[in-house]
């Protein structure tokens, strides 16, 4: 799970998320406006298709541009 607070000086709608590595899958159950100081949590799905250690990134998308997330 992870967490996303807005921390700007400005209220922000969260529309969703994606990842740059498919074993990574976010889950926004759906958009949510957050005002200063306010959070919502993620959830990322991790799709073992392999053995190993995987990185990747979560870009977590907002009405103010993208937010990537490692």
């Amino acid at each position: 799970v992870v967490e996303i607070v807005n921390a700007g000086s400005r209220e922000i709608t969260v529309e969703g998320a994606t990842s740059d590595h498919q074993m990574f899958t976010p889950y926004m159950p759906k958009r949510t406006v957050l005002r200063l100081g306010e959070a919502c949590k993620m959830r990322v799905l991790v799709v073992a298709q392999s053995v190993g250690q995987f990185e990747g990134v979560i870009y977590v998308h907002t009405s103010q541009g993208l937010v990537p997330y490692t």
